[in-house]
């Protein structure tokens, strides 16, 4: 097949994977989501205090974390985090 043909077809199929995840992502706007953040690898930016973090859905999430949400999960079975101080 010729390459400007197979780099047409791909440049299609990003441009539909894009507006696909744009639409999802537009979706959801607004929800909260239950987060998971790994101690030491969720900060995404010292500066602004960003940080990332996976949701249940695998989705990759950048937030800035309100000081109030704060919590620290000391043992976590697969089947049941333990939270032990929330601040």
């Amino acid at each position: 097949m010729p390459k400007d043909i197979v780099q047409e077809r791909y440049q299609r199929l990003v441009a539909l994977q894009e507006q696909i995840a744009l639409e999802e992502n537009r979706a959801q706007i607004g929800n909260t989501v239950e987060l998971l953040v790994a101690t030491g690898e969720g900060r995404k930016d010292s500066r602004t205090a960003r940080m990332s973090g996976r949701a249940r859905d695998g989705r990759l999430v950048h937030f800035t974390p309100a000081s109030s949400r704060y919590g620290l999960v000391t043992s976590s079975p697969p089947w049941s985090p333990v939270p032990r101080r929330i601040t």
